[in-house]
């Protein structure tokens, strides 16, 4: 886990971010989706309208080093920045698409991300986003592409990059992103909770509470069982040691 302050990820204009958690995804490109937490240099319209948790996704190219190993290009990479809730859609699209029911989307499933910090005419029809479709693969099976698209606008040159990933890497790839928004979404609450006057002490206090029932609950089942196993045992004890409902049945008299 690396935690680094004001760390530099191409959308953050230089404000201060802290990094909470990133995962890699390595293959014809480097795929890493990071759960980030704005500092508190936050402007009064990020604290009425935005969200202090969200992802980064991002893409690196691929290439070959100088020693024809594969290597990755991190001065060609292509950040997306995603709310936690768009990470869950992304990775229910994978999910989706691996079982081969991405049918439902259409051609793709994509995103539109903010490209208000990118070098992008968004008034000219530019457009940031990420999508996942299904490729056209020969022979080696079903073959599925998260792809982050950078269109400039005005008819400019844009990017296309596709990680290719196998039906099993799609779907390994959704439970990790489901996973960091889970996490980021726990760290939310958590936050509103203290905001509202119920920080951490107070819900150490409710599991310390629930853990105080739980305990109470379960002597007073223990305490029952005694009592009935003792109301049981003096009920014996009031037929002569005989289990309730037998009756003695007198032996044969004697003749004379």
């Amino acid at each position: 886990m690396q935690n680094t302050q004001n760390d530099n990820h191409g959308d953050n204009g230089g404000s201060g971010l802290v990094n909470i958690v990133s995962y890699s995804f390595k293959g014809n490109h480097l795929v890493e989706a990071s759960l980030v937490r704005e500092g508190a240099a936050r402007t009064e319209n990020q604290q009425k309208w935005g969200q202090p948790l969200f992802v980064f996704l991002k893409l690196l190219p691929g290439g070959k080093g100088g020693g024809g190993e594969r290597t990755y290009i991190s001065d060609k990479q292509v950040t997306m920045k995603l709310a936690l809730h768009q990470l869950l859609e992304l990775a229910d699209a994978l999910r989706e698409y691996s079982f081969q029911r991405g049918a439902a989307f259409g051609r793709a499933f994509r995103i539109f991300t903010d490209s208000s910090k990118a070098n992008i005419e968004s008034a000219r029809g530019g457009t940031k986003s990420v999508s996942v479709y299904e490729a056209n693969a020969k022979g080696d099976g079903i073959k599925l592409m998260l792809n982050f698209s950078l269109k400039p606008g005005g008819g400019g040159q844009g990017e296309n990059h596709s990680f290719s990933m196998t039906t099993a890497q799609a779907r390994a790839m959704a439970q990790v992103f489901t996973r960091i928004a889970q996490e980021g979404l726990d760290l939310e609450i958590k936050r509103q909770s203290g905001e509202n006057g119920e920080g951490d002490a107070s819900l150490e206090a409710s599991r310390h509470i629930f853990r105080a029932v739980s305990h109470m609950t379960k002597v007073t089942e223990r305490l029952e069982a005694m009592v009935r196993s003792m109301a049981a045992g003096r009920q014996n004890a009031a037929f002569g040691g005989r289990p309730q409902g037998e009756s003695q049945v007198p032996g044969p008299q004697g003749v004379s």
